[in-house]
């Protein structure tokens, strides 16, 4: 996963002013996580999809709770990114677009920052639907 910083700093210039919710996908660096709640202050709310085991750790546990932030464990990758305008993704993972907000933005494990992103789903796509998958 690239330098927190620069993804920080790319969310940050493509999101629209306002409430924010972030998706996370599969294991994810907690420092990212930390960096991107504390860079992004607008964050309400995180679902996350994946959850390592022994995470998320209790120092972000301590962000979330001082920001005010809900933290959701979710069941399947569709909850975790349902109505998040920042998606997380931490394992490779096929998106099925009607789970995505139109201009949500993903953010890959390799940098990649793409805005207008398609969504998440297992099973095959849509007739013509884009997916995406994200390298490991």
């Amino acid at each position: 996963m690239p330098d927190a910083r620069f993804l920080v700093a790319a969310a940050r210039a493509l999101l629209p002013p306002g409430v924010h919710t972030l998706g996370v996908l599969g294991p994810v660096p907690p420092t990212l996580l930390r960096e991107l709640v504390r860079g992004l202050p607008s964050v309400t709310h995180v679902a996350w999809f994946g959850v390592p085991p022994g995470t998320p750790a209790p120092a972000l546990l301590d962000v979330l709770r001082c920001r005010g932030i809900g933290l959701c464990v979710a069941g399947h990758p569709r909850e975790a990114v349902l109505g998040a305008d920042l998606v997380v993704v931490g394992v490779p993972l096929p998106l099925h677009p009607s789970w995505l907000l139109p201009a949500a933005i993903l953010l890959t494990p390799t940098g990649t920052v793409t805005a207008r992103a398609a969504p998440v789903g297992p099973g095959p796509a849509e007739p013509g639907a884009p997916t995406v998958t994200v390298p490991r």
